[in-house]
């Protein structure tokens, strides 16, 4: 699918094909022949990295937010604390399969329908990535929280999960 209209979802500050750009965070961009134009000047291929690392595409009117979540799920699987366990989760998930280049069998890369993923779906992955199973119970372990407040039971150590006291 080719869409239309994207944002930048974090500052472009270098050399493109028009030249040296400086486009901030949340600037609409649009889509013309596969080539996204900024100010009437070519800047990236809608399939190039710098297309995945800079823009989100914004058809659907939620540009910022597909951004922000594509953000956090590269972000948190950067991270090199438990990393193979969400890398694991990543690669063993039906819907994660999908957003995978095909072309490489032995490590992960991101597809071009993952940049332009429906919001649900990435929000599906942010949590799958930060721990959380698709029924919203955490598989990360429990943390022990023995204050006299909690009667000394596990509580989730999610902040979304019900917090005692």
């Amino acid at each position: 699918m080719e869409y239309k209209t994207y944002l930048a979802r974090k500052r472009l500050k270098k050399l493109v094909i028009c030249g040296h750009v400086n486009i901030p965070y949340g600037t609409a961009v649009t889509n013309e022949g596969g080539v996204l134009m900024w100010n009437g000047k070519p800047v990236c291929a809608t399939t190039s990295q710098d297309a995945f690392d800079f823009f989100s595409q914004n058809d659907d009117g939620r540009g910022r937010e597909r951004g922000e979540l594509v953000s956090a799920i590269l972000i948190k699987l950067a991270k090199q604390d438990q990393q193979k366990e969400r890398w694991g989760r990543v690669w063993e998930d039906p819907l994660c399969r999908k957003y995978k280049r095909p072309e490489h069998e032995d490590f992960w890369i991101w597809n071009y329908d993952f940049y332009n993923a429906p919001v649900e779906d990435l929000r599906y992955i942010l949590k799958l990535v930060e721990g959380w199973r698709n029924d919203g119970v955490s598989v990360a372990l429990l943390a022990w929280d023995s204050r006299p407040d909690c009667g000394g039971v596990q509580v989730p150590s999610h902040p979304d999960q019900a917090q005692c006291g």
